[in-house]
């Protein structure tokens, strides 16, 4: 697998990537993409692209990326008609945590370390260590994982699914 790299283009206030696609600001300072054109994109480009477009932008540490899991022209086309992101992405000038959002049964309470333990394989897989575990009341409980990614090569492929190992809706 090849790496991508990110470039910040000033002139469209565009983040790049080389052989296409790009990430682009909301009206609310988030950067918005597809999952698919920012995977595989080398970390240390991407944080290098933030560090540039923040400068040139006033933008502020951790830059927050939203992931979705649909083609980039059917998201470009209406961002807003897309509820909550797949997976986003906190990047800071010197590490980058991934957040994803899982839906447990209700009343189900998991801590950093079972959430460890449970996906152990995958966090191993993906050279992650999870950081925070927070809990929302919503109708259905949804447990928010927080994760930090300490791979230094390409942004990991993390996508929550039951085959994979995640503890949805146990």
């Amino acid at each position: 697998m090849q790496m991508k790299t990110a470039r910040f283009d000033a002139s469209s206030t565009d983040i790049r990537i080389d052989g296409g696609g790009r990430l682009w600001m909301d009206g609310y300072g988030t950067w918005i993409a597809a999952r698919d054109v920012v995977f595989p994109t080398s970390i240390s480009s991407l944080r290098a692209a933030m560090r540039r477009a923040n400068y040139y932008l006033g933008g502020s540490d951790p830059s927050r990326v939203e992931l979705y899991d649909v083609d980039e022209d059917v998201l470009a086309s209406n961002e807003e008609a897309f509820g909550a992101p797949d997976v986003e992405l906190a990047v800071f000038a010197d590490r980058v945590h991934v957040l994803c959002t899982l839906a447990v049964a209700p009343g189900q309470r998991l801590d950093r370390v079972e959430i460890s333990v449970r996906l152990g394989p995958v966090l191993k897989r993906r050279k992650l260590t999870v950081v925070d575990v927070t809990h929302h009341e919503h109708p259905a409980d949804l447990l928010v994982t927080t994760v930090e990614c300490k791979v230094l090569g390409v942004v990991p492929r993390l996508v929550p699914n039951a085959a994979d190992g995640w503890p949805v809706g146990e």
